[in-house]
């Protein structure tokens, strides 16, 4: 089954995309850096899950709950439907698609160089903003997700925690963002 993607239109004849006629993305003329050198399943999908799977938080807390769980008598066990509090952060963006570009997010240093920037340690993530030929002149928004990057500087001790006394004033001094058009860097 094939389904019209509106708004987004094909054609200035006001034909639709659809399900279908977008399943191949390199048509666009771009890809995903994930997709660089990765022909084999295994290896992208390890790749994504380091850059977008579960939190380290999660995982910790699953280790925790499980050695809890073998430790601590039943009687004294959280009950389940208690949860624990952790902290997510995120960036939002909100601008205007005037063109098409992308905005990366860094914690800490990047490279200059713009064609590294997908390679860089401390990229957060990336907001694509692809433009309509037909309908310039709207606002975009969007969100990065930081708290995978933030778990792993509290894991080399350069963040003391994921509490919000410790991560704004961090963000402050070390979240940076840049913008590149599709071929030149605005």
């Amino acid at each position: 089954m094939s389904t019209e993607l509106k708004p987004l239109r094909s054609s200035s004849g006001g034909e639709f995309w659809t399900s279908e006629s977008v399943r191949d993305f390199t048509k666009f003329g771009y890809t995903y850096p994930e997709f660089a050198d990765n022909a084999n399943p295994d290896s992208l999908r390890e790749r994504i899950n380091e850059l977008y799977g579960p939190s380290e938080t999660a995982h910790e807390e699953a280790r925790e709950h499980s050695r809890r769980e073998k430790r601590t008598p039943s009687s004294l066990r959280p009950r389940e439907d208690q949860t624990s509090i952790s902290h997510e952060y995120s960036t939002y963006i909100k601008a205007a698609k005037s063109d098409t570009y992308s905005v990366y997010a860094f914690i800490g240093d990047y490279s200059q160089e713009p064609a590294l920037w997908s390679l860089a340690d401390g990229l957060a993530g990336i907001h694509y903003v692809l433009a309509s030929p037909l309908n310039k002149e709207v606002q975009v928004s969007g969100t990065i997700p930081l708290s995978h990057i933030l778990q792993r500087k509290c894991k080399t001790g350069e963040l003391a925690s994921m509490e919000p006394e410790d991560v704004v004033p961090y963000l402050r001094d070390n979240l940076q963002w840049r913008v590149k058009a599709v071929s030149v860097l605005i």
